[in-house]
């Protein structure tokens, strides 16, 4: 400007000056950046032309408008982008807003401040602009043939940093803002850009305002969906939201008499109006990031166990499935009750069509897509603790994916029924590393890094704390999951470093390594040296070294398991002392697959891996299946045979080779004895060099589980009580030694 100053007459006042500035921006003369309208930006949206944008852009943006050429962590982007303004009533600031259909857990609408010629800067949405949501009070009602609910959301504002003019709260842009009422009733001016609303920051430190909202909702198996006999908001954002930050929720939604309402936290109340319609009312005092609700002429199962209320509700399970899903929730909520007491009076589970294919936690219950359920899940469980206990905003890692994935395998090996020794070998989980892993970092991939965020947080970050587990020890880790728990503020979020505090500085390392770097270890094994009584092994690691404890399998007649830390040199090399294997007739470095590595050659020995792939012989027609045999072949190589000896004569040798005796109706393997009408057995029998024969019989409703073990005995739920894992035989990391 004083460049320009100078070059002019004096008499120009400053008024007229800027006047000349802002035509020289508008025809290009002050420099390269051009001006564009709110419809330009809405064209290039919809083309996805992100260099025209970023042509009418600050060039401190280049790169903050990748979102319209990709998809996020689970879609978003999929039904294309729009671009809308946003002028703010009070300060007059101007704002475009790129917008597109949501769904939960994965990025929202991109704002960008805008000074009517250029975009000059990115407002993130962890930018709460000093204004956070604390409470909220949502009267709920639906016009299912239109797809419609109409929302009068009550929310209690914080005002967290002295802001004075104007902040934003964020809904899905399927949500059209009607009014807005102070807590006088007084109307509050508003403007909305897709799903964006500014709205004035009220009086005093906490404020509430009433906001009247619609929306269609009809995304089925993507988001929120509506249809004849049910409502699904879950996956949608239907609630005012700032930064994804905890808040609390009360829910009161007018449905039909005859309809089941599943709300998030504890019911409160029911009240039937007398004229075929009733008010429901739930209240959740966790303070969460996410919030589901369903309702419908669902069918409904429930019970009651240690003062949790356990509820199943489906329009299309069976009577036995939902009884079945009751029999599998509770030893698993028992669970993980022992890190932390369950928050709420009840827990359940909603399956419906309109979800995906997944499923999504709500904390208080969760929401499957149809077909999965009955199901020993986990999963979704845990989230109550890893999301709802301590919540997670997923813009900054999906941490809690990590936490819950690792669950998965805490639960099967320490809190299911059966043997928990053959349960802690079963139920590893084998570390298979995939390239994504070389792009981003567990510790930083948020929603905003699409796919990746998935890939590390459900892959890598869930592994990883599986092998926390093996370096500290099974009761250290659970104590450091129990501290968390107990220690983490009410109603903030939390993220990995949070979880790295309570374990202490000592495990610094491990964290630096597994979680703020990319990629793994790049390990090379010399064969194993006898020394004395004792095998010695030399590991050499490429690139940066990871330290690690590892696993390994010493063969000498039966197998059995050491562990060794692994500390290498500057080098990159450690020597490690087996002590008393110098006798063993084979090693297997990591049998079971715990170290992060590439995916690594695996004889076909292992249940859940083989069965599903053979050809079924089942002359009984127990199970379910696409290749089915009329008689057994010659070749039994890839065969599954289902039927005990006196219903299969010709099976009695395999199943005796594999372990089994079979008396009055009974089935037993290693002491444990199971009855043939309420359990059975299974497993997978080598029969020749790479050929491999399968085993089933007895009563089993569901899917065996059987992680990484061969043979096992499972209850009629499917539920695995004991069994043999065989470790790794054969690959680079076994070594015969002699003996």
């Amino acid at each position: 400007m004083a460049i320009f100053w100078k070059s002019c007459n004096a008499w120009w006042d400053v008024r007229t000056i800027d006047l000349m500035l802002n035509l020289l921006l508008v025809v290009g003369i002050a420099g390269d950046l051009r001006a564009a309208t709110i419809d330009e930006f809405n064209e290039w949206a919809e083309k996805r032309d992100v260099a025209a944008i970023e042509g009418a852009a600050d060039p401190s943006l280049a790169g903050k408008f990748a979102f319209l050429r990709g998809q996020g962590a689970f879609g978003v982007g999929r039904y294309g982008w729009k671009a809308s303004e946003i002028k703010e009533f009070v300060g007059g600031r101007r704002f475009v807003v790129f917008h597109t259909a949501l769904t939960s857990q994965d990025y929202g609408d991109q704002v960008f401040e805008w000074d009517g010629r250029t975009l000059t800067r990115l407002v993130h949405e962890r930018d709460t602009r000093g204004v956070l949501v604390r409470d909220l009070n949502m009267k709920l009602g639906f016009e299912t043939s239109e797809k419609r609910v109409d929302v009068q959301a009550t929310v209690k504002f914080e005002n967290v940093a002295g802001a004075k003019d104007a902040f934003f709260v964020r809904l899905a842009n399927n949500y059209e803002v009607k009014a807005v009422f102070d807590d006088r009733g007084g109307p509050v001016p508003f403007r909305q850009g897709g799903g964006v609303v500014s709205l004035p920051v009220g009086e005093g430190r906490e404020f509430s305002y009433s906001m009247v909202y619609s929306g269609i909702v009809n995304r089925p198996r993507f988001a929120g969906a509506i249809v004849d006999g049910e409502v699904m908001l879950t996956n949608d954002y239907w609630w005012p939201s700032i930064g994804r930050l905890p808040a609390t929720l009360t829910t009161q939604s007018r449905v039909p008499s005859d309809w089941v309402v599943v709300g998030q936290g504890d019911l409160v109340a029911s009240v039937d109006d007398g004229a075929g319609m009733k008010t429901v009312t739930y209240r959740n005092d966790v303070p969460v990031s996410y919030f589901s609700y369903s309702a419908g002429d669902f069918k409904s199962s429930e019970r009651t166990v240690d003062g949790i209320r356990y509820f199943v509700v489906s329009r299309v399970l069976s009577d036995q499935d939902r009884a079945d899903q009751l029999e599998f929730v509770v030893p698993v909520l028992k669970f993980f009750g022992s890190l932390s007491p369950h928050p709420y009076r009840e827990y359940g589970a909603v399956d419906t069509p309109l979800y995906g294919g997944g499923a999504l936690e709500a904390y208080s219950y969760a929401t499957y897509g149809t077909g999965w359920l009955p199901d020993e899940d986990p999963h979704e469980p845990s989230h109550t603790w890893w999301g709802g206990v301590i919540p997670n905003t997923y813009l900054d890692s999906f941490w809690n994916e990590s936490f819950a994935v690792y669950s998965e395998g805490l639960y099967a090996r320490e809190g299911s029924i059966g043997d928990r020794a053959a349960r802690r070998r079963a139920f590893v989980d084998p570390a298979v590393a995939s390239p994504a892993y070389q792009r981003g970092l567990v510790a930083t991939a948020g929603a905003e890094t699409g796919g990746l965020a998935s890939t590390l947080g459900y892959g890598k970050g869930g592994v990883v704390l599986q092998q926390l587990e093996l370096e500290m020890g099974t009761s250290a880790m659970i104590g450091t999951l129990k501290a968390w728990l107990a220690q983490h503020p009410v109603g903030t979020a939390g993220d990995w470093g949070d979880y790295e505090r309570i374990c202490g500085p000592q495990w610094k390392w491990f964290f630096d390594q597994w979680i703020r770097r990319t990629g793994w270890p790049t390990v090379a094994i010399d064969g194993p040296v006898v020394d004395g009584e004792d095998l010695v092994l030399t590991i050499r690691q490429e690139g940066a070294p990871y330290r690690f404890k590892l696993e390994i399998g010493v063969e000498e007649g039966d197998w059995r398991e050491e562990y060794v830390d692994v500390i290498p040199d500057k080098a990159g090399v450690a020597v490690v002392r087996i002590a008393g294997a110098g006798d063993a007739k084979r090693v297997s470095i990591d049998p079971f697959d715990r170290l992060l590595q590439p995916r690594r050659e695996r004889l076909g020995y292992r249940w859940n891996e083989s069965a599903r792939r053979m050809r079924v012989f089942d002359p009984a027609g127990l199970v379910d299946a696409e290749q089915k045999l009329d008689a057994l072949p010659d070749d039994l190589n890839g065969v599954l045979i289902v039927g005990d000896p006196s219903q299969v004569p010709a099976s009695a040798a395999l199943w005796s080779q594999a372990g089994f005796v079979f008396e009055n109706g009974r089935v037993s393997l290693d002491g444990v004895s199971v009855d043939l009408a309420s359990g059975g057995a299974v497993g997978i029998v080598q029969i020749g060099p790479e050929k491999f024969v399968g085993l089933r019989c007895g009563n089993i409703r569901h899917d065996p589980k059987m992680g990484i073990a061969s043979v096992g005995l499972v209850d009629e739920l499917g539920r695995f009580l004991t069994g043999r894992t065989l470790p790794r035989t054969i690959g680079p990391w076994v070594f015969e030694v002699g003996g």
